[in-house]
């Protein structure tokens, strides 16, 4: 009995002391915002909103009206599901603005954006007619990309037309005799604000023989002999939507323009054609090597129609590497390239620093992409008296070695942003160069569209928005923080090979070609050795074989070997996320190491 009346008298103060204290907190909360989470939007410069503290009910939108000084712009926010609108209130008192959606916001977070001020390009009809139904003598005045050194051009198709004509470029001079632009390709628009669009004239659609099926109409052949074939996007109204087997076999015309209503050629189409040039746009999707069978096609113009899917990934980096290279022009340079262990494992800065008479270049992006055609862009960028330094990755030696003629799909992605960098290349130097064009179009079929404007530079390298930082340096390295990690473990990737047998001496011998196009241009060339962890190697790949291996390559290599190949093999603790991505600590060990080695080859 005692026992049940203690827990009797016990149960009313616990009910008081938990009044008192519901009573305490509500006392507490601010009126209104019992159930709310609070949602910080960070000052920064260009912007304003007011106010700048919102409280929201979790799972709900946040909605900021930011007002921007002349001209600024909103460029990226770190909340990771955001969108960015253009407000109609724009005019009322002479500033712009924007409103900033960040959906389904579950917990009080603070957030920040990134302003800029846009390059405005204006764009000429020249000739044609201007979509907007305005005057075609005036231009079109419309922002160009940011976050990069050059600015993406506009998609030219959604502001001019012309009947019977394809545009074919834009041009830096109304009489195309200044420097070619192709559509969506990048220029430098602090040089080049002003741009002429480039046309050419198709056959009257009468002179081409055709046909129709569920697909669409088809060029079946034309009747009159021409040095440069255009097709036209329409004929009495419908689109052009492909190229019949046989159309031009045995063609004796040398360049051959393609509209943007076009998505197909047969095989066959251009058999033993003559064709030296070809320009079409990125709407072509069902292409093939046998569609081009017995060509000898030099140069390939590629015009965007599509949006960019690949924007802010790794491969955006390579036409940003490519911009940093082209802006150095007569500066001593010395380049750093490999795969993506150059990405992760320079500090050019320091390399800057150590050797001030040349600038850096960090042109590290992808292994498992074709190095051959890299090169031959970075050739065009070098002279006399410039530094390279290779140190191919192990894991991807076919590629690394240039052992292969195939551009893969990844250059095509590489390249997205910027086209251009693919008239830059001989292709009779290439195979597969249409299987594979075939292939990236498969593989950004069901991608998200983006823009122009989003940029490597605010993303980690899975593609997550980073906020208050940028991830990459003007260099070129990702400089993302990556401290050691905490156990010697491996991370799966694909081992590295160390066996002398892996390399025969005419996968050698093909990056011997390569690098000796460097030398005759007067390029100090020199190898070194790509990070590894020490748990990633084959097996066999002991100390032993990689001595071996060394040994070998010294041999047979064109150019000096400066590097010890034991000092590649690194303890596993530095290491970030693979096996050949270094921690920041294992990139200041490598960075001091290669600078050492060439110190002593140039000094």
């Amino acid at each position: 009995m005692r026992k049940d009346k203690r827990i009797f008298m016990f149960v009313p103060i616990i009910f008081l002391i938990i009044i008192s204290l519901y009573s305490c907190s509500e006392r507490n909360k601010a009126p209104g915002r019992s159930d709310k989470i609070s949602v910080v939007l960070e000052d920064g410069e260009g912007f304003t909103a007011k106010p700048n503290v919102i409280f929201v009910e979790s799972g709900d939108d946040a909605l900021f009206h930011i007002k921007l000084d002349g001209g600024m712009k909103i460029l990226s926010c770190d909340y990771k599901d955001y969108e960015i609108v253009d407000e109609a209130v724009s005019q009322i008192d002479k500033y712009g603005y924007q409103l900033l959606i960040l959906h389904n916001v579950r917990y009080s977070t603070v957030v920040s954006v990134h302003a800029y001020s846009p390059h405005m390009i204006e764009y000429y009809a020249n000739g044609g007619k201007r979509k907007d139904g305005g005057n075609s003598s005036e231009p079109v005045i419309l922002e160009g990309s940011t976050g990069h050194l050059r600015t993406n051009t506009a998609l030219g198709n959604d502001i001019f037309e012309k009947n019977g004509y394809v545009l074919v470029s834009w041009n830096t001079k109304a009489d195309g005799s200044g420097e070619r632009i192709g559509i969506g390709s990048r220029v430098d628009s602090e040089k080049n604000d002003v741009l002429y669009a480039v046309w050419a004239q198709a056959p009257e659609t009468g002179l081409f023989t055709y046909r129709e099926d569920e697909r669409g109409l088809f060029i079946t052949g034309l009747r009159a002999e021409t040095d440069c074939i255009v097709i036209p996007a329409y004929i009495d109204g419908i689109p052009v939507k492909g190229i019949s087997s046989s159309a031009f076999e045995k063609s004796q015309a040398k360049e051959l323009v393609l509209p943007e209503t076009l998505e197909i050629i047969e095989p066959d189409a251009f058999l033993d054609a003559a064709l030296e040039t070809v320009t079409f746009y990125d709407s072509l999707t069902d292409v093939s090597d046998d569609s081009f069978r017995g060509c000898n096609i030099r140069t390939i113009h590629v015009n965007a129609v599509k949006k960019p899917v690949y924007s802010g990934t790794y491969f955006d980096t390579f036409p940003d590497k490519v911009d940093w290279l082209k802006s150095l022009g007569e500066e001593k340079k010395i380049v750093l390239f490999s795969g993506s262990s150059a990405r992760f494992g320079y500090d050019s800065e320091m390399i800057d620093d150590a050797f001030e008479e040349y600038a850096v270049a960090n042109m590290g992006v992808y292994a498992y992409s074709s190095s051959k055609p890299q090169y031959e862009l970075i050739l065009g960028n070098m002279k006399r008296d410039d530094v390279l330094i290779v140190a191919p990755e192990f894991d991807a030696i076919e590629e690394q070695f240039c052992a292969t003629d195939n551009l893969w799909y990844e250059f095509f992605a590489m390249t997205e942003s910027n086209y251009d960098l693919l008239s830059e290349l001989d292709m009779r130097n290439y195979s597969h160069v249409w299987d594979d064009f075939r292939e990236y179009q498969e593989n950004r079929l069901d991608m998200p569209a983006k823009n122009y404007s989003v940029t490597p530079k605010n993303h980690d390298e899975d593609g997550n928005i980073v906020g208050g930082m940028e991830t990459y340096n003007k260099y070129g390295d990702y400089i993302y923080p990556r401290p050691n990690q905490e156990t010697e473990g491996l991370f799966g990737i694909k081992r590295a090979t160390y066996h002398v047998a892996d390399f025969p001496e005419e996968t050698v011998e093909c990056l011997n070609v390569v690098l000796e196009k460097f030398i005759e241009k007067g390029i100090k060339v020199f190898f070194s050795y790509a990070p590894r962890s020490e748990k990633s190697v084959t097996e066999g790949s002991d100390k032993d074989e990689r001595s071996r291996l060394d040994a070998y390559l010294r041999e047979k290599l064109s150019v000096p070997v400066i590097s010890g190949i034991e000092e590649s093999i690194y303890n596993a603790i530095y290491f970030y996320g693979t096996d050949n991505y270094l921690s920041d600590e294992g990139v200041e060990i490598r960075t001091e190491r290669i600078i050492d080695d060439l110190k002593k080859q140039l000094y």
